[in-house]
């Protein structure tokens, strides 16, 4: 329910128009980062899997 409303209709699939969007973003630019990243402890640590 949304606003005391039931909501009828078929859900969209995950991600439906996601490949769209996000072109439409790099095309403007909109596609980077707002943060830098940040170091972590281990950061230059060789990882053992």
């Amino acid at each position: 329910m949304k606003h005391d409303k039931a909501l009828n209709g078929t859900p969209r699939p995950p991600r439906q128009g996601w490949d769209e969007a996000l072109k439409s973003m790099a095309e403007r630019g909109d596609d980077r980062l707002i943060d830098d990243s940040t170091p972590t402890a281990s950061d230059g640590e060789e990882w053992e899997w």
